[in-house]
């Protein structure tokens, strides 16, 4: 029988927790680097949230690669380096609960639309919010050509000149706060964050006080 002593129970738990809370938001993180690299791909830089969404994708591919170190010193056991790996992160997930917030609420949903688009599902979309293509027909190519615009584009899908939306839907729904609250992930992710800096730290201290237990 396995007979654990109450200190190696504890260090098991937190090094558990370290290890899922990183995952977790190493999991957060990575699915909204992934939609800001699609846009940018599909898009480039020359909208306005252009340079946001650069500024972030790196913030967030950097954090990400702090918390995988993390997971390693974690494995190993390496209090000091673990818990100055999820302060750098930490201090980068703060940035992005600001920034990221920003993105969420102003740009709600430029990765819906582009996305969409891109896949030939946006006509609901545009029905919704009486909105054509991404920048308005001209994302369709020639819009002297009526077959090129879909129906949805037109209101009452009544394919007449004068019934064509000109707007595009990338700014077709307008900010809201409800998007901070529901649709943002960063906020979620920071409070993960303070929970995860407070388990390292009582880590930390752990293997602190294993290595004094060991001085003879």
């Amino acid at each position: 029988m396995c007979i654990k002593t109450e200190w190696e129970c504890t260090s098991q738990q937190l090094t558990g927790a370290c290890l899922m809370l990183n995952g977790v938001l190493t999991y957060l993180y990575s699915g909204s680097l992934f939609q800001f690299v699609y846009v940018l791909c599909k898009l480039g830089t020359d909208y306005e949230f252009g340079t946001l969404y650069v500024l972030l994708s790196w913030v967030e591919g950097i954090c990400i690669l702090l918390l995988l170190v993390d997971l390693g010193w974690i494995c190993c056991k390496m209090g000091n380096l673990l818990l100055a790996a999820i302060i750098s992160a930490y201090t980068m997930g703060f940035f992005l609960l600001i920034a990221g917030s920003m993105s969420v609420v102003k740009y709600t949903d430029i990765y819906v639309v582009v996305r969409s688009f891109y896949t030939d599902n946006l006509m609901t979309y545009e029905s919704i919010y009486e909105c054509c293509g991404i920048d308005g027909p001209k994302s369709y190519g020639n819009v002297n050509t009526s077959w090129n615009v879909p129906p949805s584009c037109y209101r009452n899908q009544d394919e007449k000149p004068e019934h064509l939306y000109q707007r595009g839907c990338l700014y077709a729904t307008q900010d809201h706060w409800f998007w901070f609250i529901f649709a943002n992930c960063y906020w979620f992710a920071f409070v993960l964050f303070t929970v995860n800096l407070i388990t390292h730290w009582k880590l930390n201290r752990c293997l602190r006080a294993r290595a004094r237990r060991r001085i003879p």
